[in-house]
């Protein structure tokens, strides 16, 4: 059962939120008579990072989508 506990808080905590960093790529190519003469990749990212932002646990132990989850996994280690 702790195992299990264990898992879950894994698998909680590196979850990827990967919605502010959006990347975008590109590639375009110039032929010439079927031949390739130049090839160009372009990755264009938007990165944000936001400051003051709460940290995983604070926004675990306040945020309602994750009151269940807190419930259970207490329920688990007290009934231990």
């Amino acid at each position: 059962m702790v195992k299990k506990c264990l898992i879950l808080l894994v698998i909680i905590t590196t979850t990827v939120f990967a919605e502010d960093n959006i990347c975008r790529y590109e590639k375009k190519t110039e032929t010439v008579n079927g031949a390739i003469i130049t090839t160009t990749e372009v990755k264009v990212c938007n990165e944000t990072i936001q400051l003051d932002e709460k940290t995983f646990w604070e926004k675990f132990i306040s945020s309602p989508q994750y009151t269940d989850t807190l419930i259970i996994i207490l329920a688990a280690i007290l009934n231990k």
